[in-house]
């Protein structure tokens, strides 16, 4: 019904502009405008932009096979494209830690992490889109605390690079658990919310030391 419908429409404007079109011609143009409706509508062909992966949905199903960047076919109705963001991102935040000696500290935590594109499905399964709140920053948080936590207050400034490295491998192990690989680990600032600490720590040598010699901490006394 439709169809004839169609044809009509096509038949009077060809009689009224005296064009000359064959059956055949009318078959294939009908053909080509009922493909551009459904490429309109439908939108079968889905374009995953540069750094991006393309996480296929059916019926609410994460799939395993992901899309890569490019032109990808899918299946109208059936099948959805969540796109995830793969390429190299900055975490900058701060966090509270307790040393050995039960002295507060707030650190400035630097991170450079990428998703692993051919894992993205099982990261957005577990944690959805904003895995980055629920699972980079607990693992930070609760990292830096075991850390802190086998140092006394001098000792995470006179050890500041194992400090920094013991964090660094164990942000890294368990995020890469979840597929999330850690580019580059820092801790910036390092900020003793206990004055009583402040001679001890500015007279102590190895930790004048490491202050001078690691330029991006910062240490400072509230």
């Amino acid at each position: 019904m439709l169809f004839g419908q169609y044809h009509e429409r096509i038949a009077f404007f060809v009689y009224f502009t005296g064009i000359n079109l064959s059956k055949k011609h009318l078959k294939w143009g009908l053909s080509f405008l009922f493909l551009l409706l459904f490429l309109l509508f439908l939108r079968p062909l889905v374009a995953v932009p540069f750094g991006y992966v393309g996480i296929i949905l059916e019926h609410g199903k994460v799939q395993k096979t992901v899309m890569g960047e490019g032109l990808h076919l899918r299946v109208p109705g059936y099948q959805e494209i969540v796109y995830l963001d793969c390429r190299v991102h900055s975490l900058e935040m701060q966090t509270l830690a307790s040393s050995r000696d039960l002295q507060t500290v707030n650190a400035a935590i630097s991170l450079y992490y990428h998703v692993d594109p051919s894992h993205a499905g099982e990261l957005y399964q577990k944690e959805g889109i904003s895995f980055e709140d629920n699972l980079i920053t607990p693992v930070i948080q609760e990292s830096l605390q075991t850390v802190s936590a086998c140092y006394s207050s001098r000792e995470l400034l006179a050890h500041y690079p194992q400090v920094v490295a013991q964090s660094s491998k164990i942000i890294t192990r368990r995020l890469a658990e979840s597929h999330i690989i850690v580019n580059k680990f820092n801790i910036t600032s390092l900020v003793f919310t206990s004055p009583a600490i402040l001679s001890q720590l500015l007279t102590n040598r190895d930790c004048s030391q490491n202050i001078g010699e690691f330029a991006p901490l910062d240490v400072l006394f509230l």
